[in-house]
Parts: C-alpha cells; sequence; structure tokens
C-alpha cells in the first residue's frame, strides 16, 4: 500500500517536474533568446523538449490494445533517452570543470534527478504490466 502510494507520489512530481522544466526550456532556450544558438543546441533543445513530452505522455499513459506496440517502443526510447541526457550534462560538467553559478548547478542536478525518476518510473510500469500479464 506504502508502495502504490510512493510511486503515485513521484508520478505526480515527476509529471510536475517535466513540465516546468519543459516550459523553462521553451521559454528561456526558445522564446527568449529568439530560438538563436548553433545547430547542437537547437537540436539538443528540440531533443530534449520531446523527451519531456513523451515522459509525460507514458507517466500518465494506460496500456491500452491499440497503442500497446507503440507504448512498448516509445518506453525503452525514453529510458534511453533520459539515460544519454544524463550521461551528456555529466559530460559537459566534467568537461568544463564543473564551473558554473550556483543556481546552474541545482538547475543541472535537478535535471539529472528528474531523468533519473523518469526512467525508474518507466522500468517500474513496464515491470508491474509484464507482472500482471503473466
Amino acid at each position: 500500500m506504502h508502495n502504490k502510494k510512493l510511486i503515485l507520489s513521484l508520478k505526480y512530481a515527476a509529471v510536475a517536474g517535466n513540465t516546468i522544466f519543459l516550459l523553462w526550456i521553451l521559454y528561456n532556450g526558445g522564446i527568449e533568446e529568439g530560438f538563436r544558438g548553433t545547430i547542437y543546441q537547437k537540436i539538443s533543445t528540440i531533443g530534449l523538449i520531446g523527451l519531456l513530452a513523451v515522459n509525460i505522455f507514458l507517466i500518465l499513459s494506460r496500456q491500452q490494445k491499440p497503442l500497446q506496440q507503440l507504448i512498448f517502443l516509445l518506453r525503452y526510447a525514453a529510458i534511453c533517452g533520459n539515460v544519454v541526457f544524463i550521461l551528456w550534462i555529466l559530460f559537459n560538467g566534467i568537461n568544463e570543470g564543473f564551473k558554473a553559478t550556483l543556481v546552474e548547478k541545482f538547475r543541472y542536478l535537478g535535471m539529472i534527478l528528474l531523468l533519473a525518476i523518469n526512467s525508474i518510473l518507466l522500468i517500474v510500469s513496464r515491470t508491474k504490466q509484464t507482472a500482471q500479464h503473466t
């Protein structure tokens, strides 16, 4: 019973965190900056926006027969995407010697934690669905 409450609380927190980061990236990386930047910055911004949107969809979705194969593929793609972005953030931090303001460090840590929680929730939901079908 406590695990269900914990998972439900993590789902709500993850959806809220994904939404906040999604809006923040759209505003700071796009609207305020006029969508300027290198092609790599634009690709990473679009990729992260897409990944956060897919995480929200998958965390909130229920298993439905017509979408079962699509959700299965999206779930594994999202888990891989979350891990890739975690590694990318860590690589950039290591490469730059973790030089950032305190606010930036908290933002990066928050994004890493959010992506890790998304991955855990997607793995747990897949494990739970597999156990129900057997």
